[in-house]
């Protein structure tokens, strides 16, 4: 365990390490899927953990083997809001998204998040964005500054900082989709949309497809949600968006066998004692 904290203490620093292969992680998994869908409708501060749930791999010994197990732990979290502010001096929307894992590397458990903040015009058009990444190899942050046929960019990372001017062209359209509204309560006034995120890091953007995918309606928490589910397909993997007709995000299905759930009543349903309706007449 002590040469596993030297080793990331020397990556980190950017030194490389005899007998250490190079490792990377995998960027936190943020919110921001109820926006995607319903557009910038101002929303609380919440959260949804990450949970793992799945079955356990098969383990052997004393000459036989162990069926694998129903396994559910957490692995994270993510948060987010969406509340009035302004930027310079011009009122705006804040999204303000953070997500957190907590990976093991050779059995030391490590922090790994990630910052998407969004300042948005209440039509949804992107003014600024904010990218953090953190891990244990460093840190890196990143300031867009979007204007109506380019993105001024500022990039630090470590005691580098870049700064340039991108012209993504036609692309702009479909980033400044991002946060266009799919659903209205009950009404689904688009069942697919192309768009694109902003990647400072890479100076380029990720294309991404949602797609309607059907109704949902059952329990949750003990709570009834109604309401329609969304594919969102990415260049490496696809989620699914569970949103109710009140717009709050009720679970996100993730990749191997992660999930995003509610830890609490949503918005919506947020009273100061839940309780489950009676059933049957008075």
């Amino acid at each position: 365990m002590i040469g596993t904290l030297v080793a990331l203490a020397a990556l980190s620093q950017g030194r490389q390490v005899v007998g250490i292969t190079p490792v990377t992680f995998d960027v936190a998994y943020l919110p921001g899927q109820r926006e995607i869908v319903v557009g910038a409708k101002p929303y609380r501060d919440t959260v949804m953990a990450i949970q793992y749930s799945g079955e356990s791999a098969p383990l052997s010994g004393g000459g036989r083997i162990q069926a694998p197990v129903w396994e559910e732990h957490a692995e994270g979290y993510v948060r987010w809001s969406l509340q009035p502010s302004d930027l310079d001096g011009i009122k705006c929307l804040l999204l303000k998204t953070e997500g957190i894992t907590k990976p093991k590397f050779h059995g030391v458990q490590v922090m790994v998040q990630a910052i998407r903040n969004y300042w948005l015009t209440s039509e949804g058009q992107i003014l600024k964005q904010f990218d953090l990444q953190s891990d244990p190899l460093g840190a890196r942050a990143a300031t867009s500054i979007f204007h109506e046929d380019s993105v001024d960019i500022e990039v630090t990372e470590g005691k580098d900082t870049r700064k340039t001017t991108l012209y993504p062209g036609d692309a702009m359209s479909r980033i400044q989709s991002q946060f266009k509204p799919m659903m209205q309560g009950t009404k689904v006034e688009m069942d697919e949309k192309r768009f694109a995120v902003f990647n400072p890091f890479r100076g380029g953007y990720d294309e991404y497809t949602v797609k309607r995918s059907g109704r949902f309606a059952g329990p949750y928490m003990q709570i009834p949600f109604k309401g329609e589910s969304f594919d969102i397909v990415g260049p490496k993997a696809k989620q699914r968006a569970f949103v109710s007709e009140e717009g709050d995000l009720v679970k996100v299905e993730l990749p191997k066998n992660r999930f995003l759930v509610l830890t609490t009543a949503p918005a919506s349903r947020e009273t100061p004692y839940w309780t489950v309706p009676a059933k049957g007449g008075g």
